[in-house]
């Protein structure tokens, strides 16, 4: 992840606006918590299953179900870059 965010390329449009964010909170004295997910679980009824995170589609969805609950548990400040 460092590499990413520390010294984000041209191709990275993301990585740009997120390092500007790191650097003023960080440099305002305040700390960062990363969160990494390595397996994920989907639920459909009575159907549980485990989510392929090598593919996108597995990954986003896992991703927007951790914003929406961080979001509806006031866990945590999302800032929507995309």
């Amino acid at each position: 992840m460092s590499g990413n965010y520390r010294n984000p390329g041209p191709s990275q449009q993301m990585s740009t606006p997120i390092n500007v964010l790191l650097r003023g909170h960080l440099g305002s004295g305040r700390a960062v918590a990363l969160a990494t997910a390595t397996s994920a679980t989907i639920v459909i009824g009575d159907d549980e299953q485990q989510l392929d995170l090598s593919a996108k589609a597995g990954r986003l969805l896992a991703e927007s179900a951790a914003v929406v609950h961080a979001q509806v548990a006031g866990q945590a400040q999302v800032v929507n870059l995309g």
